[in-house]
């Protein structure tokens, strides 16, 4: 199914008349897939074996983020495989009961702009708008307050005080 959906994409995935960028991410999934289940049927590829493809990327130091993007690419060739007649629909439908992996809730590591997110947001709690735009190099405060979340928690303590 894999060779199928590779001759599939080739074609599919093209703007002007050159592959897209996402014909990469296709050959990442299609690779993990092979080296880890080449001699497996498709049809017995499971949620059990598609969290173990999660967890390969996890142990191999990818990003949350990206772990989720070929993840997605995996069903889609699943989904194109069941529109196919390859696999059972029943196959697609198991591996759609995979969560991807969630913020917060998995060893996945963050990316730059995360840490650079979570630095911005705990600094301006601690310091202020200003601080935390002269510590992310920002000219405008109003770049920092994209970086730097809002405490919702000081404006709460704020309004118990003035009423």
């Amino acid at each position: 199914m894999a060779a199928a959906f590779w001759q599939f994409a080739v074609g599919y995935y093209v703007k002007d008349g050159k592959p897209t960028d996402h014909l990469r991410s296709v050959r990442v999934a299609l690779r993990l897939l092979r080296q880890l289940y080449g001699r497996v049927p498709a049809d017995q590829f499971g949620p059990l074996s598609f969290r173990a493809v999660q967890q390969t990327f996890v142990d191999a130091g990818n990003t949350r983020s990206y772990i989720n993007h070929i993840c997605g690419v995996i069903r889609r060739v699943f989904k194109w495989g069941a529109s196919q007649e390859l696999v059972p629909v029943t196959v697609y439908h198991a591996l759609a009961t995979v969560p991807g992996l969630k913020k917060g809730r998995t060893p996945a590591r963050w990316t730059p702009n995360q840490l650079r997110h979570k630095a911005g947001t705990e600094i301006r709690r601690q310091y202020g708008l200003e601080a935390a735009q002269v510590t992310l190099g920002h000219a405008r405060a109003d770049v920092t307050q994209v970086y730097a979340e809002r405490d919702y928690e000081l404006a709460r303590k704020v309004m118990r005080k003035i009423g």
